[in-house]
């Protein structure tokens, strides 16, 4: 098969179950899912909405494959779908392919999660901001602890975390939270403005974000490992603040987990945000609550919900004239997906990785597939849990 065709349906290998092959000529009366591929006029396009889609009603927001490469660089990549690519032909295609999918063709099979970010309150004592990520090797990565400096970004100046101090701590076993012990490396309470490698590695990173002396800013070279970063006001003072972790050379290593557990209320809520490069990646995304309890963790929420928003581009643009996108939404993930397998998959995917017991019904859970982009991942309180504790966990499964 030629290198194109595979590329198409290596692509096509990373949806997740529930997506279905669609022929809008012949098979318009239906309602559409996330992820479904449809067959428009001899091009393939990926859906991207919001729960079903009502009969006869064409995906308002769904995105030309093709374009999604092309926008990479990728523009020798052929995507498409000629008349005779029936949903027979196509399935024995995506099983030829999947013997060549541990190929790198043309770099689609290279990439993945390269920064990570998380907004929200930050208090002191038990609350302070605790940021867990892990590396799939060792890389040089720039962290930063951020408060004044994001009243350039809309936030009231008084609402922000007044000194940010970061620290860093590494596991010897993720599973065990007494095999924590802090590095000498990553530790920085204000930044210094004058280190022209920081300088670099800032004006490189996505959203770019001007340096000042309140702010900490740590670049160091990191094995392979779980880690967690701590962001807190050294005097103990409250605030909104936010913690980022961002690859410097994303050519040899990536981020494959992010969490943090934090105060969630009706104004903040907590953001998870991360950037996929080079190809499309399978993202479980959770938001516990009540499970919290579990793990001796006082006044947790009884019933988040969660918000994916996909950037047009990337934060750094101009959010009048291009506004990111709701994509999804999960509140009970029991009910919200809907797909015995896929709930099944969820719940095994949970209680095999990172974060804790498994998943109760009040808590939110997405299992997706992510062409290359900007997202931010929001946990929300349910009724009646302004101000209690939230945890929010992305993890990249595609292997």
């Amino acid at each position: 098969m030629p290198y194109k065709i595979v590329s198409i349906f290596i692509f096509l290998l990373s949806l997740p179950l529930s997506g279905r092959i669609i022929d809008w000529a012949t098979d318009a009366n239906r309602s559409y899912l996330n992820s479904d591929i449809i067959i428009l006029n001899g091009v393939s396009y990926i859906a991207s909405v919001t729960g079903n889609q009502s009969p006869l009603e064409k995906p308002s927001n769904f995105q030309n494959i093709q374009q999604q490469y092309e926008d990479l660089g990728l523009d020798n990549v052929v995507i498409g779908a000629s008349p005779e690519l029936n949903s027979t032909r196509i399935e024995e295609l995506l099983s030829e392919a999947l013997d060549l999918s541990a190929q790198d063709i043309n770099g689609i099979q290279s990439g993945g999660l390269v920064s990570l970010s998380v907004r929200g309150e930050v208090g002191s004592n038990d609350n302070i901001r605790i940021m867990g990520f892990v590396l799939s090797s060792g890389v040089q990565v720039l962290m930063r602890g951020l408060g004044p400096v994001l009243s350039t970004y809309g936030l009231e100046e008084n609402s922000l975390l007044p000194d940010p101090q970061i620290s860093l701590h590494k596991y010897s076993d993720p599973d065990n939270p007494e095999s924590s012990f802090p590095q000498d490396e990553g530790n920085n309470d204000n930044s210094d403005v004058n280190d022209p490698n920081i300088t670099a590695a800032v004006n490189n990173s996505v959203p770019i974000v001007e340096i000042k002396e309140k702010q900490a800013i740590s670049l160091s070279s990191l094995e392979s490992g779980f880690y967690t970063m701590h962001l807190k006001d050294p005097s103990g003072k409250k605030g909104i603040g936010v913690s980022a972790v961002d690859l410097v050379d994303p050519t040899s290593s990536f981020f494959t987990h992010l969490s943090s557990r934090g105060v969630v209320s009706d104004n903040e809520y907590m953001f998870g945000s991360f950037r996929i490069i080079g190809k499309t990646v399978r993202v479980l995304i959770r938001g516990r609550g009540p499970s919290l309890a579990d793990d001796n963790v006082t006044n947790p929420m009884t019933n988040p919900y969660i918000e994916l928003w996909k950037y047009n581009q990337d934060p750094s643009d101009d959010l009048v004239k291009n506004p990111p996108e709701k994509i999804y939404f999960n509140d009970d993930y029991r009910i919200d997906n809907g797909n015995d397998d896929l709930i099944a998959e969820i719940q095994n995917l949970s209680s095999n990785i990172y974060g804790g017991p498994a998943l109760q019904e009040k808590e939110a859970a997405l299992l997706i597939s992510l062409v290359p982009g900007y997202y931010s991942a929001q946990l929300h309180p349910g009724k009646n849990d302004d101000g209690k504790n939230g945890w929010i966990g992305i993890d990249d499964v595609t292997d």
